[in-house]
Protein backbone atom coordinates (compact mmCIF):
# COMPACT_ATOMS: atom_id res chain seq x y z
CA UNK A 1 0.00 0.00 0.00
CA UNK A 2 1.27 3.48 -0.82
CA UNK A 3 2.21 5.25 2.40
CA UNK A 4 3.70 8.63 3.15
CA UNK A 5 6.54 8.17 5.64
CA UNK A 6 8.70 10.72 7.42
CA UNK A 7 12.38 9.99 6.86
CA UNK A 8 15.46 11.69 8.24
CA UNK A 9 18.16 12.37 5.66
CA UNK A 10 21.55 12.61 7.31
CA UNK A 11 25.16 13.46 6.62
CA UNK A 12 27.97 12.38 8.91
CA UNK A 13 31.51 11.28 9.45
CA UNK A 14 32.44 7.65 10.09
CA UNK A 15 35.07 6.57 12.61
CA UNK A 16 37.48 6.19 9.69
CA UNK A 17 37.03 9.84 8.75
CA UNK A 18 34.96 9.07 5.67
CA UNK A 19 32.05 11.39 4.85
CA UNK A 20 28.80 9.45 4.52
CA UNK A 21 25.14 10.25 3.85
CA UNK A 22 21.89 8.35 3.80
CA UNK A 23 18.36 8.15 5.19
CA UNK A 24 16.96 6.59 8.36
CA UNK A 25 13.55 6.41 10.00
CA UNK A 26 13.05 7.48 13.60
CA UNK A 27 10.76 9.27 16.00
CA UNK A 28 12.98 12.30 16.53
CA UNK A 29 16.24 13.80 15.33
CA UNK A 30 17.74 12.86 18.69
CA UNK A 31 16.86 9.17 18.27
CA UNK A 32 18.30 9.18 14.75
CA UNK A 33 21.49 10.82 16.03
CA UNK A 34 21.79 8.15 18.75
CA UNK A 35 21.17 5.34 16.24
CA UNK A 36 23.90 6.71 13.96
CA UNK A 37 26.23 7.03 16.95
CA UNK A 38 25.74 3.31 17.71
CA UNK A 39 26.74 2.60 14.12
CA UNK A 40 29.94 4.60 14.57
CA UNK A 41 28.77 7.65 12.63
CA UNK A 42 28.95 11.23 13.92
CA UNK A 43 25.94 13.08 12.44
CA UNK A 44 26.76 16.54 11.11
CA UNK A 45 23.46 17.31 9.37
CA UNK A 46 19.93 15.97 9.91
CA UNK A 47 16.82 16.94 7.97
CA UNK A 48 13.27 15.58 7.86
CA UNK A 49 11.64 14.81 4.51
CA UNK A 50 8.48 13.05 3.38
CA UNK A 51 8.57 10.31 0.80
CA UNK A 52 6.25 7.66 -0.60
CA UNK A 53 6.91 4.14 0.59
CA UNK A 54 5.50 0.91 -0.83
CA UNK A 55 5.95 -0.78 2.53
CA UNK A 56 3.45 -0.73 5.30
CA UNK A 57 4.85 1.79 7.77
CA UNK A 58 3.14 0.19 10.75
CA UNK A 59 3.90 -3.04 12.56
CA UNK A 60 0.98 -5.43 12.34
CA UNK A 61 -0.63 -7.30 15.22
CA UNK A 62 1.44 -10.41 14.60
CA UNK A 63 4.68 -8.43 14.86
CA UNK A 64 3.57 -6.85 18.14
CA UNK A 65 2.42 -10.21 19.51
CA UNK A 66 5.73 -11.88 18.61
CA UNK A 67 7.67 -8.98 20.11
CA UNK A 68 5.71 -9.15 23.37
CA UNK A 69 5.97 -12.94 23.62
CA UNK A 70 9.69 -13.14 22.97
CA UNK A 71 10.52 -10.20 25.22
CA UNK A 72 8.37 -11.62 28.03
CA UNK A 73 10.06 -15.02 27.88
CA UNK A 74 13.53 -13.46 27.73
CA UNK A 75 12.79 -11.37 30.82
CA UNK A 76 11.43 -14.46 32.59
CA UNK A 77 14.72 -16.20 31.77
CA UNK A 78 16.69 -13.56 33.64
CA UNK A 79 17.71 -11.28 30.79
CA UNK A 80 17.83 -7.57 31.42
CA UNK A 81 15.78 -5.32 29.15
CA UNK A 82 18.87 -4.16 27.28
CA UNK A 83 20.15 -7.67 26.66
CA UNK A 84 16.68 -8.88 25.70
CA UNK A 85 16.25 -6.10 23.13
CA UNK A 86 19.70 -6.84 21.71
CA UNK A 87 18.76 -10.51 21.42
CA UNK A 88 15.53 -9.58 19.64
CA UNK A 89 17.49 -7.44 17.18
CA UNK A 90 19.45 -10.50 16.09
CA UNK A 91 16.20 -12.47 15.66
CA UNK A 92 14.37 -9.75 13.67
CA UNK A 93 17.26 -8.78 11.41
CA UNK A 94 15.11 -9.41 8.31
CA UNK A 95 12.24 -7.13 9.44
CA UNK A 96 13.00 -3.57 8.19
CA UNK A 97 10.30 -2.06 10.42
CA UNK A 98 11.21 -3.84 13.64
CA UNK A 99 14.94 -3.13 13.47
CA UNK A 100 14.76 0.68 13.96
CA UNK A 101 12.16 0.24 16.72
CA UNK A 102 14.37 -2.17 18.68
CA UNK A 103 17.39 0.03 18.15
CA UNK A 104 15.51 3.12 19.30
CA UNK A 105 14.12 1.36 22.39
CA UNK A 106 17.58 0.14 23.35
CA UNK A 107 19.08 3.61 22.89
CA UNK A 108 16.35 5.20 25.01
CA UNK A 109 16.89 2.70 27.84
CA UNK A 110 20.62 3.37 27.76
CA UNK A 111 19.84 7.06 28.25
CA UNK A 112 17.90 6.27 31.44
CA UNK A 113 14.38 6.30 30.01
CA UNK A 114 11.62 4.03 31.32
CA UNK A 115 10.50 1.24 29.01
CA UNK A 116 6.94 2.58 28.80
CA UNK A 117 8.24 6.07 27.96
CA UNK A 118 10.47 4.58 25.27
CA UNK A 119 7.48 2.74 23.78
CA UNK A 120 5.49 6.00 23.76
CA UNK A 121 7.95 7.32 21.17
CA UNK A 122 6.39 4.89 18.66
CA UNK A 123 2.63 5.62 18.79
CA UNK A 124 2.15 4.24 15.27
CA UNK A 125 3.21 0.79 16.53
CA UNK A 126 2.14 0.69 20.20
CA UNK A 127 -1.27 2.06 21.17
CA UNK A 128 -2.09 3.91 24.41
CA UNK A 129 -3.55 0.81 26.08
CA UNK A 130 -0.38 -1.18 25.44
CA UNK A 131 1.85 1.61 26.78
CA UNK A 132 -0.35 2.20 29.85
CA UNK A 133 -0.38 -1.48 30.82
CA UNK A 134 3.40 -1.68 30.43
CA UNK A 135 3.76 1.40 32.63
CA UNK A 136 1.59 -0.14 35.35
CA UNK A 137 3.52 -3.42 35.10
CA UNK A 138 6.82 -1.55 35.53
CA UNK A 139 5.58 0.01 38.75
CA UNK A 140 4.20 -3.29 40.05
CA UNK A 141 7.29 -5.29 39.06
CA UNK A 142 5.51 -7.84 36.87
CA UNK A 143 6.58 -6.68 33.41
CA UNK A 144 7.33 -10.19 32.01
CA UNK A 145 3.88 -11.52 32.94
CA UNK A 146 2.17 -8.44 31.59
CA UNK A 147 4.01 -8.71 28.27
CA UNK A 148 2.84 -12.31 27.89
CA UNK A 149 -0.75 -11.26 28.67
CA UNK A 150 -0.50 -8.49 26.08
CA UNK A 151 0.82 -11.01 23.56
CA UNK A 152 -2.15 -13.30 24.22
CA UNK A 153 -4.53 -10.35 23.81
CA UNK A 154 -2.91 -9.37 20.49
CA UNK A 155 -3.18 -12.93 19.20
CA UNK A 156 -6.88 -13.13 20.13
CA UNK A 157 -7.50 -9.79 18.43
CA UNK A 158 -5.64 -10.98 15.35
CA UNK A 159 -7.69 -14.19 15.25
CA UNK A 160 -10.91 -12.19 15.58
CA UNK A 161 -9.99 -9.84 12.73
CA UNK A 162 -8.95 -12.77 10.55
CA UNK A 163 -12.30 -14.50 11.11
CA UNK A 164 -14.13 -11.31 10.09
CA UNK A 165 -12.10 -10.95 6.91
CA UNK A 166 -12.62 -14.63 6.09
CA UNK A 167 -16.38 -14.21 6.55
CA UNK A 168 -16.44 -11.16 4.27
CA UNK A 169 -14.19 -12.62 1.58
CA UNK A 170 -16.78 -14.82 -0.16
CA UNK A 171 -19.66 -12.30 -0.41
CA UNK A 172 -17.29 -9.52 -1.49
CA UNK A 173 -15.83 -11.81 -4.15
CA UNK A 174 -19.30 -12.57 -5.48
CA UNK A 175 -20.12 -8.87 -5.51
CA UNK A 176 -16.94 -8.09 -7.43
CA UNK A 177 -17.60 -10.82 -10.01
CA UNK A 178 -21.20 -9.63 -10.44
CA UNK A 179 -20.06 -6.06 -11.09
CA UNK A 180 -17.51 -7.24 -13.66
CA UNK A 181 -20.12 -9.36 -15.46
CA UNK A 182 -22.62 -6.49 -15.53
CA UNK A 183 -20.00 -4.12 -16.93
CA UNK A 184 -19.05 -6.61 -19.65
CA UNK A 185 -22.69 -7.10 -20.62
CA UNK A 186 -23.27 -3.36 -20.69
CA UNK A 187 -20.12 -2.46 -22.62
CA UNK A 188 -19.93 -5.41 -25.05
CA UNK A 189 -23.30 -7.13 -25.38
CA UNK A 190 -25.74 -4.23 -25.13
CA UNK A 191 -24.29 -2.34 -28.17
CA UNK A 192 -24.88 -5.46 -30.31
CA UNK A 193 -28.54 -5.56 -29.27
CA UNK A 194 -28.88 -1.85 -29.97
CA UNK A 195 -27.60 -2.36 -33.51
CA UNK A 196 -29.99 -5.31 -34.00
CA UNK A 197 -33.03 -3.39 -32.73
CA UNK A 198 -32.14 -0.37 -34.86
CA UNK A 199 -31.86 -2.55 -37.98
CA UNK A 200 -35.18 -4.30 -37.39
CA UNK A 201 -36.94 -1.06 -36.45
CA UNK A 202 -38.68 -2.47 -33.39
CA UNK A 203 -40.23 -0.06 -30.89
CA UNK A 204 -38.27 -0.56 -27.66
CA UNK A 205 -39.78 -0.41 -24.19
CA UNK A 206 -38.70 2.30 -21.78
CA UNK A 207 -36.53 -0.02 -19.66
CA UNK A 208 -34.57 -1.25 -22.69
CA UNK A 209 -34.05 2.33 -23.88
CA UNK A 210 -32.74 3.25 -20.45
CA UNK A 211 -30.27 0.36 -20.50
CA UNK A 212 -29.05 1.41 -23.94
CA UNK A 213 -28.56 4.98 -22.76
CA UNK A 214 -26.56 3.72 -19.77
CA UNK A 215 -24.44 1.58 -22.10
CA UNK A 216 -23.69 4.60 -24.29
CA UNK A 217 -22.69 6.66 -21.27
CA UNK A 218 -20.41 3.91 -20.01
CA UNK A 219 -18.83 3.45 -23.43
CA UNK A 220 -17.94 7.15 -23.59
CA UNK A 221 -16.12 6.82 -20.26
CA UNK A 222 -14.71 3.33 -20.83
CA UNK A 223 -11.12 4.38 -20.19
CA UNK A 224 -11.97 5.92 -16.84
CA UNK A 225 -14.03 2.92 -15.80
CA UNK A 226 -11.23 0.47 -16.61
CA UNK A 227 -8.64 2.67 -14.91
CA UNK A 228 -10.81 3.05 -11.82
CA UNK A 229 -11.42 -0.70 -11.73
CA UNK A 230 -7.70 -1.43 -11.87
CA UNK A 231 -7.01 1.10 -9.12
CA UNK A 232 -9.73 -0.35 -6.89
CA UNK A 233 -8.41 -3.87 -7.55
CA UNK A 234 -4.86 -2.85 -6.60
CA UNK A 235 -6.10 -1.15 -3.44
CA UNK A 236 -8.17 -4.19 -2.50
CA UNK A 237 -5.21 -6.53 -3.00
CA UNK A 238 -2.90 -4.28 -0.97
CA UNK A 239 -5.51 -4.04 1.81
CA UNK A 240 -5.94 -7.83 1.84
CA UNK A 241 -2.16 -8.33 2.05
CA UNK A 242 -1.96 -5.73 4.81
CA UNK A 243 -4.51 -7.43 7.05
Amino acid sequence: MFTWVKVCYWEGIASTGQHLSGSKSGQSLHSVRIALHHEGILATRLKWRWRVSLRNAKLNLKDIADFSTQLGYLLHSGFSLLLALEALRSQHFSNPLMQPVLLGLKASLENGMDFSTALAQYPQHFNKLYIHLVKVAEKCGNLPDQLLKLAAYQEKLLSFKYSIYQALYYPLSLLGVSIVVMLLLTLLVMPQFEHLFTTVGVQLPYLTKSLIQIARALQSTRFYIISGGLIITCLAISFYLKV
